[in-house]
């Protein structure tokens, strides 16, 4: 998690993945530093998007594995956390337009990915949390994405790897 301006408000994605193959704890603290030597952060989940943190406080939890956006804010000593799986829907997919074929969230690069065949002359989409509530589109067919956007054309069937890019609201096909 990142502070643009250093004033104790931190923002960012993280996948949970369980241990064992889905089952197993998956709990987690926030730390100042990449060690458990500075200040740590435990709490309370009150809600089922987020509660409140104290250095006193014991392991969080999300509810179940997959990719969340994160605050914390240690002057409130407050946290929220809400699902961000994305994932491609479209002609182009196997799913076709009635099932997402869901993306990897990559925690290092902060980027969504995906490697799956695609039909040519077909299109797709973006979607976050298997909702049209939030898609992604690209107007200018130039790897920009726009909510709501045009469907993206797909020129010739083959495999592809697909990445995207929520933060700077890009994509790219290779």
């Amino acid at each position: 998690l990142t502070s643009a301006t250093g004033n104790g408000e931190y923002t960012g994605t993280i996948e949970f993945v369980y241990p064992n193959g889905g089952s197993g704890s998956n709990e987690f603290k926030f730390t100042s530093h990449a060690n458990w030597d500075n200040t740590n952060y435990g709490g309370t989940v009150t809600s089922n998007n987020g509660g409140t943190i104290s250095t006193t406080g014991g392991n969080l939890s999300v509810q179940t594995q997959g990719t969340y956006d994160l605050t914390v804010n240690t002057n409130t000593n407050l946290f929220t956390y809400s699902l961000s799986n994305w994932g491609v829907i479209g002609s182009a997919t196997a799913g076709g337009w009635g099932s997402d074929q869901n993306m990897q969230y990559n925690n290092a690069t902060g980027k969504y990915t995906i490697t799956l065949p695609l039909t040519g002359g077909q299109e797709f989409k973006f979607r976050k949390n298997d909702d049209w509530g939030v898609n992604l589109g690209d107007d200018g067919n130039n790897g920009s994405t726009e909510a709501n956007g045009a469907n993206i054309p797909v020129a010739t069937t083959g495999t592809y790897t697909l990445t995207l890019d929520v933060k700077t609201n890009t994509y790219t096909i290779q």
